[in-house]
């Protein structure tokens, strides 16, 4: 999907900047530091890079808030996955016209979707959902052709291995992964934290003239 058609309102691990100079890095600059909880520094002016996510009290990039009003403008409106309970993305679906048709793909009912006369529920997972959307509208072997050649393998849409699995297991498996996730996002904070109260309880040495000197290596 073209980035001009996208808006990431949480950001994505797929950029990150310095937070002083502003200078981008590669995923591929990163990722060794996800993997092994390690601090990255701007190779220019050895400020901390940041992924370009929105961590827990940042806001919201500018992008979302500039775009929030072309949902008003929209003739469909389709939510998955989501339990519609956190603002402001909770009332996306009640800002569309009511001439729009809504669609919910969703393992439950949420945001009153389904109330308007045009409403479309289809309770289920998202994969299943998108696969039936695709199939009433004669898409389905060309979105089946778009993910292999994306991804190199089809997913079972009877849910392979995890159809096996009883609800409670599968819930289990899902809360692992969410929660691994989020400790990836969270170590990473808590790194970057403690770097800098390091930085902030370790005084700089001092010459005789009172300017403030900096060790070779940089500590």
């Amino acid at each position: 999907m073209p980035a001009t058609k996208l808006v990431e309102a949480h950001g994505s691990f797929s950029s990150s900047r310095c937070i002083d100079c502003h200078k981008s890095f590669s995923h591929e600059f990163m990722e060794p530091h996800f993997a092994g909880g390690t601090v990255p520094r701007c190779d220019g002016c050895g400020g901390l890079v940041k992924p370009g996510i929105t961590f827990f009290g940042e806001a919201l990039p500018p992008e979302f808030h500039d775009s929030v009003g072309l949902v008003t403008e929209a003739d469909l409106v389709i939510v998955m996955g989501s339990s519609l309970r956190v603002f402001p993305f909770s009332m996306l679906p009640e800002t569309c016209s009511e001439k729009a048709v809504r669609l919910l793909i969703n393992n439950e009912r949420t945001g009153g979707i389904g109330s308007r006369r045009d409403d479309v529920v289809v309770l289920g997972g998202c994969d299943q959902g998108v696969r039936t959307l695709a199939a009433e509208l004669d898409w389905l072997q060309e979105l089946e052709t778009l993910w292999t050649s994306l991804d190199g393998k089809l997913e079972n849409p009877d849910g392979g291995d995890d159809a096996k699995l009883t609800i409670d297991e599968q819930i289990g498996k899902l809360t692992r992964e969410v929660e691994q996730g989020l400790n990836v996002a969270d170590q990473f904070k808590t790194n970057v934290q403690a770097e800098l109260k390091a930085q902030q309880q370790d005084p700089k040495e001092t010459d005789k003239s009172g300017h403030d000197q900096t060790n070779v290596n940089g500590n």
